[in-house]
């Protein structure tokens, strides 16, 4: 690790300023300067209209939260060498790190009210919503203001500080919002050869604040590089939570330096993965007390679910227990009505909730997604509320039911 860092230092030395960065002084958020707040690198932005995406296909099949809010699009100034989006939009020459897209706050709102109560929503998908833009468009302000006047709950995915600072802090509900703080190394000189953020001391000091506050936050290892991150020091952290999503790699992210692509030998579409034993091995580095890994790879992802992560019908790991929550899923699903008037009799107080949760949240990973499930999942699904039928008749024998 000592060596990667003094590498790392020699070529963070080497890397050129961009050609559009006018200022030679750095700023505090990015290793090339403070392009959010001069005026010289600003134009009026063009709106992005498809903000609003639900994930289909083989990833969207597992995801529990496949719907996704993208307030700004195509460009993030944190730039990251190692992302997807950004590979996407430079192939297509639309990557503009100082000017993302912009989305119309008036046209989230028609959005967000066609949402079905109980919907989860990811803030963050193909882009940061807390990026330095933010600060001066506040449309993720204001869209976390109408999350909550909905009702919707949202999962922050970000690699700013910003989402810890007051005006976020305030406008957030405990009950509604689920933060993820993604840092790809400790030390700051490895991490900028791979992304332009902010210090992951400022990173880290975001998850204390809001884990104080009592927010549903982790710390998101994505992705989860060995090669970058001092295991000592993340286990010195005292994180409570933590979401490992491991690197895959194709063409066009084999440039990242220090990284031993000798070992990434497992293919997936047109990815290669880390073997799950090396996954395995390198897992077991992380003494953080919650952990819960995000998987791309299907055989890999079942053996997590399976046998690793504490939640097993959310990779995510969310903070969710409320009664509500349940009721909102079964109201939302295609049960006919007295079938669902029949399973929201029997959730109907906290003690069953407490006794019984995993039992309603495995029966709730086939009703709550309807419209991702194949249909033999749901002639199963209408098997076993005809046992329930046929079998319970009041809360109470609800209740001895899942107890069974």
């Amino acid at each position: 690790m000592n060596a990667n860092k003094s590498l790392a230092r020699n070529i963070e030395t080497a890397i050129a300023t961009p050609s559009n960065c006018r200022q030679s002084t750095p700023c505090n958020y990015c290793i090339h300067s403070n392009h959010c707040t001069d005026e010289r690198n600003q134009v009026k932005p063009k709106e992005f209209t498809n903000f609003c995406t639900t994930v289909v296909g083989e990833w969207g099949n597992r995801c529990m939260y496949p719907i996704r809010l993208d307030l700004y699009d195509n460009g993030c100034i944190h730039n990251c060498r190692y992302c997807y989006a950004r590979a996407i939009h430079i192939r297509y020459k639309r990557w503009n790190t100082l000017n993302p897209s912009v989305a119309d706050i008036a046209k989230v709102e028609r959005k967000i009210q066609k949402l079905p109560p109980g919907s989860i929503v990811r803030l963050g998908g193909m882009t940061d919503n807390f990026q330095p833009i933010e600060m001066k468009y506040k449309i993720t302000l204001e869209t976390i203001k109408l999350l909550n006047k909905y009702g919707i709950r949202y999962m922050i995915v970000t690699k700013s500080p910003l989402v810890s600072y007051p005006p976020y802090l305030n406008a957030m509900d405990k009950d509604l919002a689920h933060i993820q703080i993604s840092v790809t190394s400790l030390d700051l000189h490895l991490k900028r050869l791979i992304e332009n953020t902010l210090p992951p001391d400022q990173l880290v000091h975001a998850i204390y604040t809001l884990q104080n506050k009592s927010f549903d936050v982790a710390i998101r290892l994505s992705p989860l590089i060995e090669e970058y991150m001092d295991f000592d020091e993340l286990n010195k952290l005292g994180i409570d939570k933590c979401i490992v999503e491991f690197l895959r790699v194709n063409a066009w992210m084999r440039g990242l330096p220090l990284i031993n692509y000798s070992k990434y030998t497992y293919k997936h579409k047109n990815y290669l993965h880390l073997p799950l034993e090396e996954k395995l091995r390198i897992i077991s580095k992380i003494k953080i007390p919650n952990i819960t890994v995000c998987e791309k790879v299907p055989r890999h992802h079942d053996h997590w679910m399976a046998d690793f992560n504490p939640n097993k019908a959310d990779c995510c790991n969310l903070r969710i227990s409320s009664p509500q929550i349940l009721m909102d899923e079964i109201n939302n699903s295609r049960l006919p009505k007295d079938i669902r008037e029949k399973l929201l009799n029997g959730i109907t107080g906290k003690e069953i909730m407490r006794e019984n949760k995993k039992k309603i949240r495995d029966f709730l990973e086939i009703v709550g997604k309807p419209h991702v499930y194949p249909k033999p999942a749901l002639e199963v699904l209408e098997g076993y509320v005809r046992y329930i039928l046929k079998n319970v008749d009041s809360p109470d024998e609800f209740k001895d039911f899942l107890r069974k």
